[in-house]
């Protein structure tokens, strides 16, 4: 946390969810995660920040109609082993072609801030935008970043957003994952207010992250295993 940032920090979570999808349904959204999109919009998409996008949307929908989309809010995206598809078909592309077999979309949406990126990008939000961690205490790190942001940078809400493959696929030439990964997505909307009833909260502490009131199996989707969960 940064040196404005106090010990202890409890944030409400406004809007909460839990997704996840084999790779026919993650073919499903990307033409349609829950929004409307221009066709090929998210194409060249990692399938994490494919999954991230329908997250937030179905959380969006869980909260009803009082739930309303700020644009000044920010993004914090906690992949974990994000790109990897990807980069496997680039570096065999590499081998064979040299440079010119390296498509010019790689950096921007493989990168750690793609999922990020996506979410701000199609949801029209002006906040800051970034991706965290890359292994297995990313979640963590994103419940701080996040925590952060809201209570010391004067950002309305953050929507935080943990993704992951479980098990951890593996890829054929086409980069295809396997047939048993299942591809995980949970999304959080953090916002500054007080403690009023038995809401849900996330709570960082100096040593500790701890979700308040928070429904067991958003928690399970966000930190994926029994080790995550010990850390938290």
């Amino acid at each position: 946390m940064s040196p404005r940032t106090p010990a202890r920090v409890s944030c409400a979570i406004a809007a909460a969810d839990v997704v996840q999808a084999d790779a026919a349904r993650l073919a499903q959204w990307r033409s349609n995660p829950g929004m409307k999109l221009p066709g090929g919009a998210l194409r060249h998409v990692d399938d994490q920040a494919v999954a991230a996008l329908a997250a937030v949307l179905q959380a969006e929908r869980r909260a009803g109609p009082d739930f309303v989309r700020d644009p000044c809010w920010g993004v914090v995206a906690a992949p974990r082993y994000f790109g990897r598809a990807g980069l496997i078909q680039a570096f065999r592309r590499y081998a064979v072609d040299g440079a010119w077999g390296i498509a010019p979309h790689l950096v921007p949406q493989m990168s750690q801030h793609a999922a990020a990126g996506v979410v701000s990008q199609w949801l029209g939000l002006r906040g800051p935008s970034l991706g965290v961690g890359g292994g297995d205490g990313g979640v963590l790190e994103g419940c701080r970043t996040a925590a952060t942001l809201v209570q010391s940078e004067n950002v309305p809400g953050v929507w935080l957003i943990a993704t992951r493959w479980q098990p951890e696929p593996r890829y054929d030439d086409q980069g295809r994952p396997s047939s048993d990964a299942v591809c995980w997505a949970a999304a959080l909307a953090v916002v500054s207010a007080p403690a009023v009833g038995a809401g849900p909260r996330l709570v960082v502490e100096a040593d500790r992250v701890v979700f308040e009131n928070l429904p067991t199996d958003i928690v399970d989707g966000l930190l994926g295993s029994a080790a995550a969960k010990r850390a938290a």
